[in-house]
């Protein structure tokens, strides 16, 4: 259960989890693993949507409706930019086509891509972060 005084902590340890995350795609990246990049570049920015959420005492284990709730609250309220649901949403896709479909297979200019994006959306969730702790 999320209490007032562990929001914080949560949010912490998920952010924590989020820069492991893109340090690992940015490794798997350089190892030419790119299907495993583009899987930490997804999770970087899960994770970090999560460490905003918990905030507002939110919390879910499924991905819809994490990337849901953070589009209506964060998203459409102005508080991250308009086009930040494009990015969730090609980092949702690539991520599930990677992990599922058999005949895709990331290169090297989709793995940096989302790396792109995954750093992007790091340093706004810190930035927003900042402003909250």
């Amino acid at each position: 259960m999320i209490t007032d005084d562990n929001k914080t902590t949560l949010s912490k340890i998920r952010f924590e989890k989020a820069e492991k995350a893109l340090n690992e795609a940015q490794l798997t990246l350089d190892a030419g693993a790119y299907d495993s990049s583009v899987h930490k570049s997804y999770y970087t920015i899960l994770h970090c949507i999560r460490a905003v959420l918990v905030l507002d005492g939110f919390d879910s284990k499924n991905h819809g409706q994490v990337i849901g709730r953070f589009n209506r609250e964060y998203v459409k309220s102005g508080v991250f930019a308009e086009d930040t649901h494009k990015l969730i949403s090609r980092a949702y896709r690539y991520r599930e086509r990677s992990d599922y479909e058999d005949e895709f297979e990331a290169d090297a200019e989709v793995a940096q891509q989302q790396l792109r994006d995954a750093v992007l959306f790091h340093n706004q969730t810190k930035e927003y972060l900042k402003t909250r702790y």
